[in-house]
């Protein structure tokens, strides 16, 4: 709060002079009136005179009595104003250590401490508006903390476990605890991935729709182990995934108002894009989809980057494209394209970004009108070269 300017020194002999003189000045002015009368009783004369400096000894308590209650009213205010600094900042000392007692929280070792710190900052974001986006940053930053999943959430073919990363650049493997203490590990990495689950819900209500909403923000989930991540209809400010890892199936259709970046981001089990709207760039080089993968009816308004990515098997059916588009060195588990994608109905917008991209192995953009030219600022199609 705006502190009030100090009172000068001077004001208080400055007001009682302009109280004496503007008192003077009736006084004279009615003395002389009264003088220049004609009387003929002098005792109504005398009483006249009276009266005059009655009404400037009038004037003179009044001016006081307004000046004294000027006073007192902006000592009041002044002492208002002091409560209300000294609530807030007593208010905000609440709210830090709220804060950092749950962040506190969350460093312990104890699972259920970890579950009580969550659901504080949740609780304090409700609460306190300004703390919300400092709390979605810590819950990303939580998240993006090493952690090994339990056994049971590895992927498994032909009973040996492969990496989660299909990159061959990354190899990133989980493996079951091992040892004397193995059971324990066990144990407690199943306890933190309740405390993750727990973390990505309290994303998921206070970023996605709804009256709980809190608004759109930027997340940074780099690195991030992910479990059956769903942020279907959100929108986001921006977004970074980039090297996070997705186990289970994840639902990933939303609004990225700004960059979504997914870069060598792993997928083990089906992914969903469809219907999602890209509205800046959208990075994937060197992503790798383990499952069944959906960009049907998304749209690109910014460059689409999938460089290097590995697919199992992936649908962009009317999908759009407005930007540069690369699909350089986009493979099937190491084979080609070849008849595993599907572009059906999936448009481009005509431009010199465009005309340059590189699109999937035997797919290019159709030509238009009768005399097959391709007009800029246009809609055409992706069509399958047999």
């Amino acid at each position: 709060m705006k502190a009030k300017k100090p009172m000068s020194p001077w004001t208080m002999p400055l007001v009682s002079a302009a109280i004496l003189l503007l008192t003077g000045a009736v006084l004279v002015a009615l003395w002389l009136w009264v003088s220049k009368q004609s009387w003929t009783d002098p005792e109504k004369r005398t009483a006249a005179q009276l009266d005059v400096v009655k009404v400037a000894s009038g004037i003179a308590l009044g001016g006081g009595g307004l000046f004294t209650l000027y006073l007192a009213t902006r000592r009041q205010r002044t002492q208002e104003e002091a409560q209300a600094d000294t609530n807030a900042d007593n208010g905000a000392r609440r709210i830090t250590e709220l804060y950092s007692k749950a962040v506190q929280q969350l460093g312990d070792a104890k699972a259920p401490v970890r579950l009580g710190g969550l659901y504080a900052l949740e609780r304090l974001g409700q609460q306190e508006e300004e703390t919300r986006r400092t709390i979605i940053k810590v819950l990303c930053a939580y998240l993006r903390m090493p952690y090994t999943p339990p056994s049971d959430r590895t992927i498994k073919t032909g009973g040996v476990r492969r990496p989660l990363l299909r990159n061959s650049r990354i190899r990133t493997s989980i493996q079951a605890p091992r040892g004397p203490g193995a059971s324990a590990a066990l144990v407690e990495a199943r306890l933190e991935l309740d405390v993750r689950l727990t973390a990505q819900r309290i994303l998921a209500d206070r970023l996605g729709p709804g009256e709980d909403c809190w608004g759109v923000h930027h997340i940074d989930l780099s690195g991030a182990v992910l479990v059956d991540f769903d942020v279907n209809g959100f929108r986001f400010a921006s977004a970074r995934f980039d090297q996070a890892t997705f186990l289970g199936n994840a639902r990933l259709s939303a609004e990225y108002a700004g960059l979504a970046s997914f870069n060598r981001t792993s997928f083990t089990g089906s992914v969903s894009f469809a219907e999602a709207a890209f509205e800046h760039d959208a990075h994937f080089a060197g992503a790798a989809f383990g499952g069944r993968t959906w960009f049907a009816d998304a749209s690109f308004a910014g460059s689409a980057v999938f460089a290097g990515v590995s697919f199992l098997e992936v649908d962009f059916s009317r999908a759009s494209f407005s930007g540069t588009t690369s699909f350089a060195a986009a493979t099937f588990d190491g084979e080609s394209f070849a008849d595993r994608a599907g572009f059906e109905d999936a448009q481009v917008l005509v431009n010199p970004g465009t005309m340059n991209s590189e699109w999937p192995e035997g797919w290019e953009i159709s030509f238009l009108g009768e005399d097959h030219a391709v007009r800029s600022g246009e809609w055409t199609h992706l069509t399958q070269d047999l």
